[in-house]
């Protein structure tokens, strides 16, 4: 059986002139915050992102399998 959990966060607390390296190095480190939060219960997940640069959000998607 598979769960999905999506996030949608937005990054008020970045600059409106960062660059796009920064932005997806911020993509990257919450991406291994939710794998890392999850595996530790055991369960096998994979997550994808999507982001807007401009209005500094994410959608986070973890697919688990229970």
């Amino acid at each position: 059986m598979e769960s999905t959990c999506e996030l949608y966060i937005k990054l008020d607390y970045l600059k409106d002139n960062m660059s796009e390296t920064i932005f997806m190095k911020e993509i990257s480190q919450l991406q291994e915050l939710v794998m890392k939060y999850i595996q530790n219960d055991g369960y096998p997940l994979s997550v994808s992102s999507q982001y807007n640069c401009q209005q500094k959000t994410i959608r986070l998607k973890a697919n688990i399998r229970v």
